[in-house]
């Protein structure tokens, strides 16, 4: 799928303002229509259903900053001096432009490509939904042969199955062995959906399982073990012993050709998974995505084949992906590589595309400083409380990086897009102290 002429003319012309900029350092500059009104944001939903109540940002109330002190510098201004913070190192690609021109407001060694940590799931969803409709669906299957003998648990990739699911498809199966007389079973999982799997390039080894479990096609519960697929397979077979079914033995093996179908789960829509990989910033769904997308490219599963489907599909919808590099769908990888500029094309093409948009913004996707996800306890200082409810943006962390990225809503009325990273500060904690003040000042909010 290609973005419209129109809209690679407008990220181009955001990718060639950006590239100047860079050269120069960090840059402020003002919006390039001062007196323009904002358009209209795409209302977001929930998914499903399509007519939920949307959740863009707020405005602020009448009044609501009359009691706040008064901060007569401009927003660019203000982004300055953010972006000078001692706190963030030198190591820093910071943009912010205005969501509906474009215009780059303030700009700090833009092209500089560096780890992003979670920030990459933003890549990874914005990837899945230009991919995938939106109310797409993974199926997990119950098969058996002719004689009932033998069950296979076939996974589709489904990362939200749930113990109950996988309790109810036991129960069914159980009700159609007793039917045919057949009290005995050997239960077989087949989760060849995905391959073998293996570590992404740049993965510590101390982050499996914990941070992430080896990507498989079938998981229970989102269990963090190292074989997700024969656990899933224990926890059916034990739910079959349970209601009076013997199981002889529980192990991997391909469903045979010709396998009937007992019973399947079906998984959120897509759109929902991928909302919920952003607000919590869950590395398994993530992973279990970027995989998804290029199946359904048919581009296959492997680490190359997702990771160059991801790239491509960047690039044929306009992103900048000047320096940028991707090894896996979470962002854990240290190999990967992303920048500013990167980022605010990619949100600036999220904005401005409905699918993509919806889900981003959906109630249950992008988090809200002070109120949900993984901003809900952000934001709390003196000196950023006034950005509550204001900033909807994706976390990024790993021991030496803080990233933040998505949309601030502005006092002046103008929603603004940002996007900050930052690799090798010396203190982790005060850097993203730092971000966050940053992201208030993209708000020109004035601290209580």
């Amino acid at each position: 799928m290609t973005p419209s002429r129109a809209g690679r003319s407008i990220l181009a012309s955001v990718v060639a303002t950006v590239a100047a900029l860079a050269l120069a350092g960090g840059v402020a500059v003002h919006p390039a229509s001062a007196t323009g009104q904002s358009a209209p944001s795409p209302r977001p939903e929930s998914l499903p259903p399509p007519d939920a109540p949307a959740d863009t940002l707020a405005a602020p109330r009448s009044g609501q900053l009359a009691a706040a002190a008064v901060d007569t510098r401009s927003i660019p201004q203000r982004l300055t001096a953010a972006g000078k913070d001692p706190a963030l190192g030198s190591r820093v690609s910071a943009v912010v432009i205005d969501a509906s021109t474009g215009a780059v407001i303030y700009s700090r060694n833009a092209s500089l490509a560096l780890m992003p940590a979670s920030n990459e799931k933003l890549t990874t969803a914005f990837v899945a939904i230009a991919t995938m409709a939106r109310n797409k669906t993974l199926l997990t299957h119950v098969k058996t042969n002719s004689t009932k003998s033998t069950v296979w648990l076939v996974g589709g990739g489904d990362p939200g199955l749930t113990v109950t699911r996988a309790r109810e498809m036991a129960a069914t199966t159980r009700s159609a062995l007793a039917r045919a007389g057949v009290k005995s079973v050997a239960v077989r999982v087949d989760d060849s959906l995905f391959p073998a799997p293996t570590s992404a390039i740049g993965w510590k080894t101390s982050y499996i399982p914990g941070d992430v479990t080896p990507v498989r096609a079938l998981v229970v519960g989102g269990r963090d073990v190292m074989d997700t697929g024969l656990d899933a397979g224990v926890i059916f077979s034990n739910e079959l012993k349970r209601l009076g079914i013997s199981v002889s033995s529980t192990a991997r093996a391909k469903v045979a050709p010709g396998a009937t179908t007992l019973d399947s789960a079906t998984s959120l829509y897509v759109g929902t998974l991928v909302a919920q990989l952003i607000n919590t910033s869950n590395n398994d769904y993530a992973e279990n995505i970027h995989r998804q997308s290029s199946l359904a490219a048919g581009k296959g599963a492997t680490w190359a084949a997702a990771n160059g489907h991801a790239l491509a599909v960047l690039k044929a919808r306009g992103v900048n992906t000047s320096g940028f590099a991707v090894q896996d769908g979470s962002g854990l990888s240290r190999s990967n590589r992303l920048s500013g500029a990167t980022m605010t094309s990619l949100l600036l093409g999220a904005r401005r595309d409905a699918a993509i948009n919806q889900v981003f913004y959906a109630p249950t996707g992008m988090p809200t400083a002070g109120v949900s996800g993984t901003l809900k306890t952000r934001f709390a200082t003196a000196d950023t409380s006034c950005a509550r409810g204001k900033v909807r943006a994706k976390t990024g962390w790993l021991s030496d990086v803080v990233s933040l990225s998505g949309t601030a809503y502005g006092v002046d009325g103008r929603e603004r897009i940002f996007s900050i990273v930052e690799n090798g500060a010396s203190s982790p904690t005060a850097a993203r102290l730092a971000i966050e003040r940053f992201a208030t000042a993209a708000t020109g909010c004035n601290p209580a």
